[in-house]
C-alpha cells in the first residue's frame, strides 16, 4: 500500500536530522511496534487523551514535524503520545483509515475524537490544549 505525503517540505536539514536519529529518539513519544502495545497504551491512558502520530521515517513532513512534536510532547507530559510507523504497522493504519502522513489521531476514553493531516505544528499544539481538559 502506498501512502501519499500531505505537504511538500523543503529537504534542507532532513539528511542531518536523519543522521542523528531524531526519528528514533523523541522525548515524550512512545514508539509503537505492535497492535498489542497500542491497545495497552489506550488501556493505561484510562480516561486521558491519547495522541497518535502516524508517520514514516523517510517522509520530509514527518521529519520536519519531529522538531516540534518532541517539544509538544514534553510540554503535555500528562497526555499519552504514541508514534506509529505506518509502513511497519499497516493494520493499525487501516484501523484508523490513514492514507497520508503525517496524520494525527486524537482519542479519549478509547474513542476517536478527531484527526488531521499534514505539517501543522501549531494545530497539533492547539488541538492537544483544547482536548486535554
Amino acid at each position: 500500500m502506498k501512502f501519499v505525503m500531505c505537504l511538500f517540505v523543503s529537504c534542507i536539514g532532513i539528511q542531518a536530522a536523519s543522521s542523528i536519529g531524531l526519528f528514533d529518539v523523541e522525548i515524550g513519544w512512545k514508539i509503537i511496534e505492535t497492535e498489542a502495545q497500542f491497545d495497552e497504551q489506550l488501556k493505561n491512558a484510562e480516561n486521558g487523551l491519547v495522541v497518535v502520530e502516524f508517520c514514516v521515517k523517510w517522509a520530509s513532513p514527518c521529519l520536519a514535524m519531529e522538531q516540534f512534536s518532541g517539544k509538544i510532547a514534553y510540554i503535555h507530559d500528562n497526555v499519552v503520545m504514541v508514534k506509529v510507523d505506518i509502513e511497519e504497522m499497516k493494520d493499525l493504519g487501516t484501523r484508523f483509515n490513514i492514507s497520508a502522513v503525517p496524520a494525527y489521531v486524537f482519542l479519549k476514553d478509547g474513542e476517536f475524537i478527531e484527526s488531521f493531516l499534514g505539517f501543522q505544528p501549531d494545530h497539533l499544539e492547539k488541538t492537544i490544549s483544547k482536548l486535554n481538559k
